[in-house]
């Protein structure tokens, strides 16, 4: 097959991401808004769309808050398991949007690595403190 053909990936609106889900709309708002760096959104002027691997992750969080997990261990556990973490939404404007190794493609590489460093930091800290928590609260009741 020759010329260049370009895939384009299905976009949902926030309406289809509701009625994918089954779940209640203020939950999954409440979900976009928490768990927005896991969310990959394109802006079309002023409308939000996404895709696909955002029903990955909204399912994801549906199952561990079923479990009863809380919101702060959930994105841990999003990021434990390697779910990508996104900066802002992406503008959609032509063919150009998807050339590999454009200048905008490594600051975003480089904006991810260091948002994923810091929420790895961050973690690794409150992983500290809850362990330091644990060892007052021993201490306390001997």
């Amino acid at each position: 097959m020759g010329g260049s053909m370009m895939v384009t990936k299905k976009l949902y609106t926030q309406l289809e991401v509701i009625e994918l889900l089954k779940l209640p709309p203020t939950t999954i708002k409440r979900w976009l808004e928490y768990f927005t760096h896991f969310i990959p959104v394109v802006q079309r002027g002023d409308s939000k769309f996404f895709e696909y691997e955002s029903l990955k992750v909204l399912t994801r969080v549906s199952e561990l808050r079923q479990d009863r997990y809380h919101l702060g261990t959930i994105v841990r556990i999003l990021v434990e398991e390697g779910f990508p973490m996104y900066s802002t939404p992406r503008e959609m404007s032509g063919p150009h949007m998807d050339k590999p190794g454009s200048s905008a493609d490594s600051e975003e590489l480089k904006s991810r690595e260091q948002q994923r460093r810091i929420v790895s930091s961050i973690l690794l800290i409150a992983d500290e403190l809850y362990r330091l928590a644990g060892h007052l609260d021993e201490l306390g009741h001997k």
